[in-house]
Protein backbone atom coordinates (compact mmCIF):
# COMPACT_ATOMS: atom_id res chain seq x y z
CA UNK A 1 0.00 0.00 0.00
CA UNK A 2 1.18 3.51 -0.64
CA UNK A 3 1.64 6.09 1.58
CA UNK A 4 1.59 9.94 0.64
CA UNK A 5 3.57 12.10 3.01
CA UNK A 6 5.25 15.82 2.92
CA UNK A 7 9.07 16.55 1.64
CA UNK A 8 9.70 16.40 5.63
CA UNK A 9 7.16 13.98 7.09
CA UNK A 10 8.76 10.62 7.55
CA UNK A 11 6.54 7.53 8.30
CA UNK A 12 7.69 5.34 11.67
CA UNK A 13 6.67 2.04 10.82
CA UNK A 14 8.24 0.24 7.29
CA UNK A 15 6.06 -0.95 5.19
CA UNK A 16 6.89 -2.95 2.30
CA UNK A 17 8.87 -5.42 1.07
CA UNK A 18 11.95 -6.74 2.73
CA UNK A 19 13.98 -7.23 -0.51
CA UNK A 20 13.43 -3.37 -1.69
CA UNK A 21 14.46 -2.12 1.69
CA UNK A 22 17.23 0.41 2.32
CA UNK A 23 19.63 0.48 5.18
CA UNK A 24 17.79 3.65 6.68
CA UNK A 25 14.64 1.39 6.63
CA UNK A 26 15.09 0.13 9.93
CA UNK A 27 14.89 3.33 11.34
CA UNK A 28 12.15 5.49 9.68
CA UNK A 29 10.45 5.93 5.75
CA UNK A 30 10.92 8.91 3.93
CA UNK A 31 11.55 9.85 -0.21
CA UNK A 32 14.95 8.39 -0.32
CA UNK A 33 13.93 5.22 0.73
CA UNK A 34 11.68 5.08 -2.18
CA UNK A 35 14.73 6.11 -4.37
CA UNK A 36 16.52 3.29 -3.38
CA UNK A 37 13.42 0.93 -4.16
CA UNK A 38 12.97 2.09 -7.82
CA UNK A 39 16.62 1.39 -8.24
CA UNK A 40 15.99 -2.45 -6.61
CA UNK A 41 12.92 -2.67 -8.90
CA UNK A 42 14.76 -1.22 -12.06
CA UNK A 43 17.27 -3.55 -11.46
CA UNK A 44 15.14 -6.53 -10.91
CA UNK A 45 13.20 -5.55 -14.21
CA UNK A 46 16.68 -5.95 -16.18
CA UNK A 47 18.26 -8.88 -14.84
CA UNK A 48 15.59 -11.12 -13.25
CA UNK A 49 16.84 -10.80 -10.11
CA UNK A 50 16.64 -8.57 -7.13
CA UNK A 51 20.63 -6.68 -6.86
CA UNK A 52 20.98 -7.73 -3.22
CA UNK A 53 20.18 -10.62 -1.00
CA UNK A 54 18.78 -10.50 2.13
CA UNK A 55 16.00 -11.94 4.01
CA UNK A 56 14.99 -10.02 7.56
CA UNK A 57 16.13 -6.89 8.82
CA UNK A 58 19.25 -8.33 10.88
CA UNK A 59 20.76 -9.40 7.62
CA UNK A 60 19.28 -5.91 5.54
CA UNK A 61 21.70 -4.20 8.79
CA UNK A 62 24.46 -6.22 8.38
CA UNK A 63 24.86 -6.84 4.79
CA UNK A 64 24.06 -3.26 3.35
CA UNK A 65 27.42 -1.44 4.49
CA UNK A 66 29.03 1.55 3.05
CA UNK A 67 32.38 -0.41 2.08
CA UNK A 68 29.94 -3.18 0.51
CA UNK A 69 27.80 -0.69 -1.76
CA UNK A 70 31.46 0.59 -3.07
CA UNK A 71 32.73 -2.85 -3.79
CA UNK A 72 29.63 -3.85 -5.46
CA UNK A 73 29.68 -5.46 -8.85
CA UNK A 74 26.73 -4.83 -11.34
CA UNK A 75 25.62 -7.08 -14.02
CA UNK A 76 27.58 -6.14 -17.27
CA UNK A 77 24.97 -6.78 -19.26
CA UNK A 78 23.12 -3.55 -17.77
CA UNK A 79 22.86 -0.45 -20.22
CA UNK A 80 25.49 2.35 -19.46
CA UNK A 81 22.75 4.51 -18.74
CA UNK A 82 21.33 2.07 -16.11
CA UNK A 83 24.36 1.35 -14.50
CA UNK A 84 24.62 5.02 -14.33
CA UNK A 85 21.19 5.40 -12.21
CA UNK A 86 21.84 2.77 -10.27
CA UNK A 87 25.61 3.64 -8.97
CA UNK A 88 24.04 7.10 -8.18
CA UNK A 89 20.82 5.31 -6.63
CA UNK A 90 22.47 2.43 -4.36
CA UNK A 91 24.62 4.88 -2.10
CA UNK A 92 24.11 3.81 1.57
CA UNK A 93 23.94 7.91 2.45
CA UNK A 94 20.28 8.62 1.76
CA UNK A 95 21.18 12.07 2.00
CA UNK A 96 23.90 11.84 -1.25
CA UNK A 97 20.87 9.60 -3.47
CA UNK A 98 19.31 11.66 -5.62
CA UNK A 99 15.59 12.95 -5.37
CA UNK A 100 12.83 11.33 -6.92
CA UNK A 101 12.74 14.19 -9.31
CA UNK A 102 16.36 13.74 -10.24
CA UNK A 103 16.00 10.50 -11.12
CA UNK A 104 13.01 10.94 -13.32
CA UNK A 105 15.64 13.44 -15.45
CA UNK A 106 18.49 10.84 -15.52
CA UNK A 107 19.57 9.96 -19.11
CA UNK A 108 17.99 6.65 -18.57
CA UNK A 109 14.99 8.21 -18.57
CA UNK A 110 15.12 10.97 -20.92
CA UNK A 111 16.84 9.01 -23.54
CA UNK A 112 20.03 12.04 -23.54
CA UNK A 113 23.64 10.97 -24.02
CA UNK A 114 25.15 10.36 -20.52
CA UNK A 115 27.29 13.08 -18.91
CA UNK A 116 31.33 12.98 -20.47
CA UNK A 117 33.63 12.17 -17.38
CA UNK A 118 36.21 14.69 -16.83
Amino acid sequence: MAVKCNANECVKKFRGTIGYASPEAIELHNHKLDVWSLGCLLHEMATGKLPFAYNNWKELSTLITEEYLQRFIFNSDLSASLLHLLKKIFVYDKDNRPSIEEVMTHPFFTGEPLPLQV
